[in-house]
């Protein structure tokens, strides 16, 4: 399977190898800011983006996922530990 990038404010901050359910991150100042948020508590949205086909029967088939995408960090529910 190809990797996925995992974007956040249009920079790639890590890589995921199996369809989205997990994520490297990268070594580089953004994706550690974001690591260091998730530890605190803080709560990240993660968007996805797939594509597919329509069939001759009006369906969406061969779905796959294209790209990820962190929302911005939810500073506002941040829980200090």
């Amino acid at each position: 399977m190809d990797p996925i990038e995992v974007k956040y404010r249009g920079h790639v901050v890590g890589l995921s190898y199996d369809n989205g359910k997990t994520i490297e991150f990268n070594d580089n100042i953004i994706s550690d800011e974001i690591k260091r948020e998730m530890l605190h508590g803080t709560t990240i949205g993660i968007s996805s983006r797939q594509k597919g086909e329509m069939s001759t029967n009006n369906k969406i088939v061969n779905l796959k996922l294209t790209e990820l995408n962190i929302l911005e960090i939810d500073r506002k529910n941040f829980k200090q530990k």
